[in-house]
């Protein structure tokens, strides 16, 4: 079978993928499109501190590493990243609503609706 991307219509064999790396697959066309979509949203959301940024980076690319060398310790590692993310996701919702800024600010800053954005503070209070 052969997909065509949108954009430079370089052909692509699904044939050739890896069956458990499908998400190094790269097509053209769609996924630069989501790309460009994801791009433009980004660029009105809040920026992340560079170090912040190059750390999420850099914890990925060792954390994938770690998937294959050592999936358990990847587990373990991610159920930790879990606990993190769970206490900071919730004191930086209370701090958000303390700060009573309006639903479409919020979402505006997260790159979300208003309803979505309320939806995850919401979730990062509760989760706590």
């Amino acid at each position: 079978m052969i997909i065509q991307g949108s954009r430079d219509r370089r052909a692509t064999r699904w044939d050739q993928l890896n069956d458990r790396r499908y998400y190094d697959f790269d097509p053209p066309g769609p996924y630069e499109d989501w790309q460009a979509h994801i791009d433009e949203v980004e660029s009105r959301s809040v920026p992340l501190p560079t170090e912040v940024a190059d750390l999420l980076d850099r914890l990925e690319d060792q954390l994938t590493a770690l998937a294959d060398q050592a999936p358990l310790a990847a587990l373990k590692a991610v159920a930790a990243l879990e606990r993190t993310t769970g206490r900071v996701g919730h004191e930086a919702a209370y701090a958000a609503e303390v700060d009573e800024d309006s639903w479409e600010a919020i979402g505006q800053a997260l790159g979300l609706t208003a309803k979505d954005a309320r939806s995850r503070l919401a979730r990062y209070y509760l989760r706590h």
